[in-house]
């Protein structure tokens, strides 16, 4: 029934534990990537916030057969592309591919 109420509170014990329940199963997981994002450089945090997406974006295509247009794919690799770009020259810079 839409009554304009919220369910919190107004619909039993059970709903209002999963509620409650559904709130710490989502900030725990935000509360951990917070606590490992200060122990690791903001270049590889940077990095790393590009995979969940990528895999994400994988899974749409490769399982569920999402339609996927040229122009979605172009824009796929020019990110993919600036991001290798980016990476090579923080290595070049950092004296990471001297020989």
């Amino acid at each position: 029934d839409f009554s304009g109420q919220g369910a919190f509170l107004h619909t039993g014990i059970i709903p209002d534990l999963l509620l409650v329940g559904g709130g710490v199963v989502t900030a725990t997981p935000l509360l951990l990537f917070s606590a490992a994002a200060r122990r690791i450089p903001l270049f590889r945090l940077g990095m790393l916030q590009y995979i969940a997406p990528t895999i994400q974006f994988l899974l749409g295509i490769m399982v569920y057969h999402e339609p996927f247009a040229l122009n979605k794919l172009i824009g796929f690799i020019l990110v993919w592309l600036a991001l290798l770009i980016f990476a090579l020259e923080g290595l070049l810079v950092s004296g990471g591919l001297r020989r």
